[in-house]
């Protein structure tokens, strides 16, 4: 597999995973107004509540909804009347007029029990708001709100849709460029250039392939570059400051013995075939006599 190949592979690889990112991403939840709007009242409870217990400074944290329930979390610790709690919630959902049946519960997060719940119908409760009156200390308390008809899973916008799409299209466009760039462009050039005969050998420079006999030995892009440039001279030869500069040009990542561990790498594929011979002409260079 040449270099190119492989570079348009991995572009392929994650352009498709991006798609598939996008469209996981595309049905997660934004929220609709009946959403929205639960998650402010709960929010505007949540600060009516704190502010009863005489603090103004602490944070009610973000409303989450799990499954079939919303969470109303705090910053701090603090105290509540159960019924001054009840009345803001039901005030605050009245103001929203989108939910008139739900079950309440304050949890303990230390103790892990339920300290306080009750359950509306319509505008009936039942006989557990009588706790109004009855202080509870001061503690890590959660509010979960559980509504009889919760609003439906939240759907993204049409103008939100619409833009994915266009992406989704954008993105397909690009893997669909990739493709034909890598089926119609690469792999015709392979084919009109299947490689080469060397003695019993069949060298394909570039996918860096060297076979015989049906046994594939793979070699490094450097070993290519040097035995095609033996190959294209083959029974000449052909001096040391070439092969260097052909091979590694002005890298400069090589020193005086480079070639000749290159040459013996060389040599010991090729020694499958005897008649093939990369001689050394002492003080000039390589001949592959072939």
């Amino acid at each position: 597999m040449t270099k190119f190949e492989r570079i348009a592979l991995l572009l392929m690889k994650y352009t498709l995973v991006y798609i598939l990112s996008l469209l996981s991403f595309s049905v997660m939840a934004m929220p609709n107004a009946d959403e929205a709007q639960i998650k402010a009242a709960l929010r505007r409870a949540g600060h009516q509540i704190l502010l009863e217990a005489g603090d103004s400074s602490s944070k009610v944290l973000p409303i989450t909804r799990v499954d079939d329930h919303y969470e109303l979390r705090f910053e701090d610790e603090f105290t509540f009347d159960p019924g001054i709690l009840a009345s803001i919630i039901d005030t605050e959902l009245e103001r929203s007029k989108l939910a008139n049946e739900y079950v309440l519960e304050v949890y303990d997060c230390l103790q892990e029990e339920v300290v306080y719940s009750y359950e509306v119908l319509f505008t009936e409760k039942d006989d557990i708001i009588a706790c109004s009156g009855r202080l509870q200390e001061k503690g890590c308390y959660v509010i979960y709100l559980e509504l009889k008809q919760l609003p439906p899973l939240p759907m993204q916008s049409e103008a939100v849709q619409e833009s994915n799409t266009n992406w989704w299209w954008l993105l397909l466009v690009f893997a669909l460029f990739l493709f034909v760039l890598f089926f119609v462009r690469v792999r015709p050039r392979e084919e009109s250039k299947p490689g080469v005969t060397i003695g019993g050998f069949r060298f394909q420079a570039e996918r860096h392939s060297l076979s015989f006999d049906g046994e594939n030995l793979e070699l490094t892009g450097k070993e290519s570059e040097l035995l095609l440039a033996l190959y294209e001279s083959r029974n000449q030869t052909l001096k040391r400051e070439d092969l260097l500069n052909r091979v590694w040009g002005d890298e400069g990542d090589y020193v005086g013995r480079t070639l000749d561990v290159f040459i013996s790498k060389l040599r010991k594929k090729l020694e499958l075939d005897p008649d093939i011979k990369i001689q050394n002409i002492r003080g000039v260079g390589y001949k592959l006599i072939c």
